[in-house]
């Protein structure tokens, strides 16, 4: 029966997929954060205090340790999330220099 072969591949193909099934969620969440703290407009009422704007980097920087943890060894997950926070500068300045062209 052609269906069952096509479950069983589906069902194979389920169990050797290498991510664990709730990084697309947390994903999503990591990205809807990063871009709510570059781009306020992405957010709502935004703070404009050194002191809020630190916690949500650190906030973000915590939520990116968690997410990758899942994904590869523990141990390097405080040192990705520290590489991801240091290089979103150069992303903003990316994004708007994107912007800007169109």
């Amino acid at each position: 029966m052609k269906g069952r072969d096509y479950a069983s591949q589906i069902v194979a193909s389920r169990e050797a997929h290498p991510l664990p099934p709730h990084l697309r969620a947390c994903a999503e969440v990591l990205v809807r954060q990063s871009l709510q703290l570059l781009f306020p407009h992405f957010g709502g009422a935004p703070t404009c205090e050194l002191s809020a704007v630190a916690q949500e980097l650190r906030q973000l920087q915590r939520l990116v340790e968690e997410t990758v943890s899942s994904v590869i060894e523990a141990a390097r997950a405080p040192a990705v999330a520290t590489a991801f926070v240091a290089a979103l500068p150069a992303v903003r300045e990316a994004l708007l220099a994107d912007a800007e062209a169109l």
